[in-house]
């Protein structure tokens, strides 16, 4: 950790007092018509079949419902079941109507072909989606699920966060070279007596503070100067 009695020396005003995260402005996308604006960490849902049984068709009643709630949903589809196979960004209604139903209950939603429908849709991030943090497991009775490793998409954004704050510290104009040095030295704390040296989790979390440390000094050089902040 960064001892809070650092005297840590910057301009840098990185925002509204909060450390810089990784982009995450909505993404729009036009789909037949279906028009989706999606964030990475918003809900997303992936479908598939939960095993090698007929998945089954859409009711009628289904039909007319996401039609009616969702308009365009089924353009350029030859056959309303087509939107199973459609981008995932267009099905995205029926999935998340899949997800929210029962296993038990999807007769409502579904007209089974041979004995009961098996559709199945995984809730996830969408970055996770985005990023393949995912992946499609089974056995050999024929049952398949999807696995998320929101672990590892976390580990990752948190990284991305670690690589932008350091970009934007070290190529801060108004900071001097010398400054960046010590303020950088304060990021490796000494090695302790059992030659244990920081982690990578303590060195994104020291960076995050020496970010809002220099922040905060800024924002106070910039009220001192006569500045709103």
């Amino acid at each position: 950790m960064i001892p809070p009695s650092s005297s840590l020396t910057s301009s840098f005003i990185a925002g509204a007092g909060q450390s810089p995260t990784e982009p995450n402005q909505p993404e729009s996308i036009s789909s037949d018509s279906v028009e989706l604006k999606l964030s990475s960490d918003d809900d997303f849902y992936l479908l598939y079949v939960g095993s090698y049984t007929s998945p089954g068709t859409l009711k009628r009643e289904t039909i007319e419902q996401l039609n009616k709630d969702h308009p365009g949903i089924f353009n350029g589809l030859e056959n309303p079941d087509d939107l199973f196979n459609a981008d995932p960004v267009k099905y995205q209604p029926l999935a998340k109507l899949i997800y929210d139903t029962d296993y038990r209950d999807l007769e409502t939603i579904l007209d089974p072909d041979i004995g009961e429908p098996c559709w199945s849709a995984q809730k996830m991030l969408y970055g996770e989606y985005q990023g393949d943090f995912y992946k499609f497991e089974g056995d050999y009775e024929g049952t398949q699920w999807v696995r998320v490793h929101s672990d590892k998409y976390q580990l990752m954004k948190k990284n991305k966060q670690f690589v932008a704050q350091l970009r934007e510290f070290l190529f801060d104009q108004s900071m001097s070279n010398d400054d960046k040095v010590v303020n950088l030295q304060m990021l490796f704390p000494p090695v302790d007596q059992s030659g244990e040296d920081i982690s990578a989790d303590q060195l994104r979390e020291n960076m995050d503070l020496l970010f809002r440390n220099t922040f905060k000094q800024a924002q106070q050089r910039a009220i001192n100067s006569g500045f709103k902040p």
